[in-house]
């Protein structure tokens, strides 16, 4: 029991992200506790008060449900996920070459695209081109490097998503506190 998966990512995470990197551990957990993650956070919101997501301020609609609910998490976790790791995989590359000076403004100039990404996906009829050619910038950086180095894009990949399990846990106590 102690090599499993799940129990291996919270008791030794050294070896659970080795196995990641490997490719010792498949698909198959990671995207397990991502959509696990998704259909907990999404029966979390439907079971919450209808007025709770318009008090807190989100995008989404109150009336989704879990299906819309969790609709909207796995594409937009999905989404999120693989812009997180191919931008972290080409800053990677970006900061192991040259001079310090040079190479953190590119860095801090993607993270802001980044940003602006996903404020303009959230608000798209007030984003305006400047924020729309960030998030052009953005995607292709995160593409330029994802496709560079497939392995090590896949491996980071499987990792960020391995860490959903963190959001299984999250919605436990959110349910207790709810």
């Amino acid at each position: 029991m102690k090599d499993s998966f799940p129990l291996k990512l919270l008791l030794r995470p050294a070896l659970a992200f080795e196995a990641l990197r490997t490719g010792e551990a498949g698909w198959g957990w990671p995207l397990a506790l991502f959509a696990l993650g998704a259909a907990s956070s999404a029966a979390l919101l439907a079971l919450a008060p209808a007025d709770f997501l318009a008090e807190a301020g989100s995008a989404l609609p109150s009336d989704g449900g879990f299906a819309g609910f969790l609709a909207a998490g796995l594409a937009g976790g999905a989404l999120f996920s693989v812009l997180s790791c191919a931008l972290l995989a080409a800053f990677a590359g970006l900061l192991a070459e040259g001079r310090l000076m040079l190479r953190v403004p590119l860095p801090a100039a993607g993270v802001a695209a980044y940003a602006f990404f996903f404020v303009a996906r959230r608000n798209a009829g007030q984003a305006g081109p400047a924020a729309w050619a960030a998030a052009a910038a953005a995607v292709a950086l995160a593409a330029r490097a994802a496709l560079r180095d497939r392995a090590g894009f896949a491996a980071l990949l499987k990792a960020f998503l391995a860490l959903s399990l963190f959001t299984l846990l999250a919605d436990a106590w959110g349910a207790a506190a709810a």
